[in-house]
């Protein structure tokens, strides 16, 4: 974003309806023979059926959650996407083996809701993947107790392929109460029986383990969620993953190589373990990607016995799996550069939790324990919260040169942005092709004494969760050789993390923007990796008193600069200093957990509007939303009717 080009508080923006409106509808549908237009909801009618059978290339959770919460059977077969779908017999094995650990069970499991989570648990759902066989196949089959459906064609189990909104053309046929019924749960059984459960026995026991602990925790009718906390106990889960998939290994294995002789199924078996290479040659993984596919190749890979010449010990010992896991996943483990490097608290983002009441928010604990963040505000604390901004405002124009209502709107938008950046990443999924016009890189440039310290710690109180800012030089310590690099790895280290609290950094120093080893590359890396990846990860909001804004073009159109130049005046220091201490005082987190728990809402409704632009121009307004929200506060303080200057001047603004 070019330099001061800032969208405005409650600046006037239009939605991009008009693409949407103009689209062709392109899901085409046939019921017995004749074509029909018919909602999602009608082709799986719940109401009418009670089963769902689904065999399909590939599913997401969140649709799988909207279509099949109220059926009370369940059973899926997911093809697993595999490039190598001609493979036959270890090979086809091993290939599905790297795609099935690369979709990671135990993030399909926490995707799903909690209702479908205690079904899986309970049994009443499965969910299956081939292990033997590439499946390709896409149909459904609804059963009630006089009824039934089977649905044909080329939608897979996703929004995407069912949606109207879509840019994808799919076709179904439905044939309601049909004589291929039988057939088709005969192929159903088939393919069934090539599969192995996705989410396997050991990772249900213990999930079922910690749905009743919580039980006998909780009183009443309390909501009750089945999550692994970050860290220890998700490691533990997805030790266990790799322990359901090995079980039954060795006999998949040997059914598989039982015609070969020893010196055949050896080199079948050889081949089947460098098959990775040929998904990683080719170059179209993107780095998380690439990363889950190393991971699961490894995972496959400590499964056999390289060593062995007798094909009766190709498969390692379930000890010696285990152990060789364990190696595999300390690799995943975020650096730390010093000892001295400051401890950050961890907030983590679960979409499937977010709405009804939900920001999807959750505060780890040091014992890895997840703590559900957000919380509704009263309507006296959201109407203290905004006599607090007015106050804010007020001490900048009595203490500030040169103020005006424009700095007014720009000390607001670093507070819009701060509370927004928990879901910077969220919001970038939802505009997919332009995740990159959105950055998570915010800085504020200026001279000294013009209160962007200030500023920051009334954020980082307002947001409630982190104590302190940040000092740039102080982030790893005392070490003197090659600090800046250390603290460049570091920062660099936490923005590639799964810890979405926004990295608030006071004093970041001119090199940071002068050499182009350090700023330069870490905000094209890291704005490019994530938007393409669309991973949790945390936005970068710093201060500096750098006199220019010197980041290379690519680097600059990546990240978002305010300059600040309204100097607080000397002659009033100690009254200015005064003025915000009291107003320190007053700051409470009140606000910001009310926010995230109406922003989630926005982000959890399919039909809320991201393409959203600042006024007249192409600007993306990715904030539109977060403005929305704040006027509904300044509604409820009743500040619309008798506001002030700075934001009359705002909601003037196109």
């Amino acid at each position: 974003m070019e330099k001061n080009q800032n969208i405005s508080l409650f600046s006037d923006s239009k939605a991009d309806n008009e693409e949407t409106n103009k689209k062709t509808k392109t899901l085409f549908i046939t019921l017995n023979g004749k074509k029909v237009e018919m909602p999602i909801e009608e082709i799986f009618d719940s109401s009418r059926f009670n089963s769902i059978k689904a065999v399909t290339y590939s599913a997401d959770e969140k649709f799988i959650n909207k279509i099949c919460s109220n059926f009370e059977k369940v059973d899926i077969i997911i093809g697993i996407q595999n490039e190598q779908v001609q493979l036959r017999g270890l090979k086809a094995f091993t290939a599905n083996a790297v795609n099935y650990l690369r979709e990671d069970p135990v993030e399909f499991l926490e995707n799903l809701n909690n209702g479908n989570k205690k079904k899986l648990v309970n049994r009443t759902w499965t969910v299956r993947v081939p292990i033997s066989a590439t499946v390709h196949s896409k149909f459904y089959i609804l059963q009630g107790e006089t009824e039934s459906r089977i649905i044909l064609g080329s939608a897979n189990m996703s929004e995407n392929a069912f949606s109207e909104k879509s840019n994808q053309f799919e076709n179904i046929a439905i044939f309601d109460n049909s004589e291929m019924l039988d057939t088709y749960l005969e192929y159903f059984e088939l393919i069934n029986s090539r599969c192995i459960d996705f989410v396997g026995k050991m990772l249900l026991e213990k999930a079922k383990a910690k749905l009743e602990r919580k039980k006998n925790e909780k009183a009443g009718n309390q909501e009750i969620n089945i999550t692994f906390n970050y860290g220890s106990e998700k490691d533990e889960a997805r030790l266990l993953v790799s322990q359901d998939f090995s079980e039954g290994i060795e006999k998949t294995v040997k059914e598989l190589t039982a015609d070969l002789n020893d010196e055949e199924a050896k080199n079948e078996t050889d081949e089947a373990r460098y098959l990775e290479q040929s998904l990683l040659e080719k170059g179209r993984l993107g780095k998380e990607e690439k990363e889950k596919t190393i991971y699961a190749v490894r995972m496959v890979e400590a499964v056999f016995n390289k060593r062995s010449r007798k094909k009766e010990n190709f498969i390692n010992s379930p000890e010696t799996y285990k152990k060789a896991v364990k190696k595999i996943m300390e690799v995943r483990t975020a650096i730390k550069v010093t000892e001295d490097v400051a401890e950050r608290k961890k907030l983590i983002l679960r979409e499937q939790d977010m709405g009804n009441g939900h920001s999807g928010l959750f505060l780890i604990k040091e014992d890895d324990t997840a703590v559900p963040f957000g919380q509704e505000a009263t309507e006296s604390e959201i109407k203290a919260s905004i006599e607090n901004f007015y106050t804010l405002i007020e001490n900048y124009k009595k203490f500030t040169f040169d103020y005006d209502d424009d700095y007014g709107s720009l000390i607001m938008e670093n507070i819009l942005y701060a509370f927004t950046s928990p879901f910077v990443q969220s919001i970038r999924k939802k505009l997919k092709s332009s995740a990159l016009e959105i950055s998570p890189f915010y800085f504020v440039g200026g001279a000294a004494r013009s209160g962007k310290s200030k500023l920051m710690d009334i954020t980082v109180k307002l947001m409630g969760i982190e104590k302190q800012k940040l000092i740039y030089n102080n982030i790893v310590g005392n070490k003197k050789d090659k600090k800046k690099a250390a603290i460049m790895t570091q920062i660099e280290s936490w923005m590639y993390e799964d810890n979405i609290l926004p990295l608030m950094i006071d004093e970041i120093d001119e090199d940071f923007f002068r050499n182009k080893k350090r700023g330069n590359e870490l905000i094209t890396n890291v704005s490019t990796v994530t938007a393409e990846s669309l991973k949790m990860t945390p936005c970068f909001i710093g201060n500096t008193n750098a006199s220019e804004f010197l980041l290379p073009e690519r680097a600059a159109r990546r990240s978002i600069y305010i300059q600040n130049s309204h100097k607080f005046k000397k002659e009033m220091l100690m009254e200015s200093t005064e003025a915000f201490d009291e107003l320190f005082d007053k700051l409470d987190d009140s606000l910001f957990n009310d926010f995230v728990i109406r922003f989630a809402e926005k982000l959890s409704d399919d039909d809320t509007e991201w393409k959203n632009y600042s006024g007249n121009s192409n600007v993306l307004d990715f904030l539109y939303w977060t403005r929305e929200i704040f006027k509904e506060y300044f509604k409820i303080a009743g500040k619309l009717l008798k506001t002030k200057n700075f934001l009359q001047k705002i909601l003037k603004k196109n």
